[in-house]
């Protein structure tokens, strides 16, 4: 690579973005003092993505975009080239994103420049509603408008469980015990899945009507499950046992 002045350089470095500023003199990853240093970019990036929070957003627009919040800068996008991105989860080691779309899952590598996705999920039929990660990263769970819920292994993409909810399925959530999912669907329920047992535990519909039920949350330390509907109000369930939710009290 041909070098070039220093004190062209340095003018040149001068008046780039502070995040590009490194990678042209004196990078901070190696001991590149002088000439072009763009070989690591990538490292860069993916440090910045390990030390701190992972922040993604995607939308209509079929991509999936990183940031640096810090900076106020997209470090770099992928794209989800078949359909709009329904939903999002990253996994607890922040090295994977998931997205859900109509009707694929995808998971994406969050620290490296890699734009193709790790693994494919097919299964469903319709948009991807919800998508998580077991604690571990071993499975992923979705629930999708198909009315199905359903759990993947996360390297094979085999799926290991599947749910029919008999209604479009707008939310899920994991149960800190790792073997429950808990849904919210279009009929207005809520059931709880068991991953061991292999069948729905419990369900509860608060309104008679089939007021569509928008999203379900548990809490951290799995002694209350929170839902909410589409005309705004907010249920409160204790759970029979913080190890398990085997009932549902208001």
């Amino acid at each position: 690579r041909r070098r070039l002045p220093a004190l062209g350089l340095r003018g040149a470095a001068a008046g780039l973005p502070r995040a590009l500023r490194g990678r042209w003199w004196g990078c901070c990853c190696c001991s590149c003092s002088r000439g072009w240093c763009w070989r690591c970019a990538a490292a860069c990036d993916a440090a910045r993505m390990a030390s701190g929070v992972v922040l993604a957003t995607a939308g209509y627009g079929q991509e999936i975009r990183f940031w640096d919040a810090s900076r106020n800068e997209s470090m770099r996008q992928v794209m989800f080239a078949d359909s709009q991105i329904n939903c999002l989860a990253i996994s607890n080691d922040k090295l994977q994103v998931a997205a859900g779309g109509n009707p694929k899952i995808r998971t994406f590598e969050t620290s490296t420049s890699n734009p193709n996705p790790i693994v494919e999920f097919d299964g469903h039929t319709s948009n991807v509603t919800a998508v998580g990660f077991h604690k571990d990263g071993q499975w992923l769970y979705s629930g999708s408008e198909d009315g199905s819920i359903k759990v993947f292994d996360s390297r094979s993409a085999a799926v290991q469980r599947r749910y029919d909810g008999k209604s479009p399925v707008n939310s899920v959530a994991l149960h800190p015990n790792q073997a429950q999912l808990i849904s919210a669907d279009q009929s207005g329920t809520v059931k709880v899945w068991d991953l061991i047992a292999d069948k729905c535990l419990t369900q509860v519909k608060p309104v008679a009507d089939d007021i569509s039920m928008r999203s379900v949350s548990i809490a951290s330390n799995g002694t209350m499950v929170a839902a909410c509907n589409n005309v705004g109000h907010c249920f409160l369930w204790k759970m029979s046992s913080p190890q398990s939710c085997g009932s549902l009290a208001e």
